[in-house]
């Protein structure tokens, strides 16, 4: 539950918005690469704990098409 939380908090901020307004994205261009990139740093800030990690992170753009971001 408290990640199903923690990823609804964050989208919310992102649904519906000009990404290009968005802080994180001022300086960069809202890719879905990027965008899979500050979902991880964020997401792992939140969560990560002796117990949970986030591994990985995907943005879909369509069924077929996507971006993956993970740190080893």
């Amino acid at each position: 539950k408290e990640i199903k939380e923690s990823v609804e908090d964050v989208l919310k901020d992102l649904d519906h918005s000009n990404l290009n307004d968005f802080p994180a994205f001022m300086d960069i261009n809202p890719t879905s690469e990027n965008i899979a990139r500050f979902l991880y740093q964020v997401l792992s800030e939140k969560l990560n704990s002796d117990s949970v990690k986030v591994s990985r992170v995907k943005v879909s753009e369509t069924p077929g098409t996507g971006a993956f971001y993970w740190e080893e």
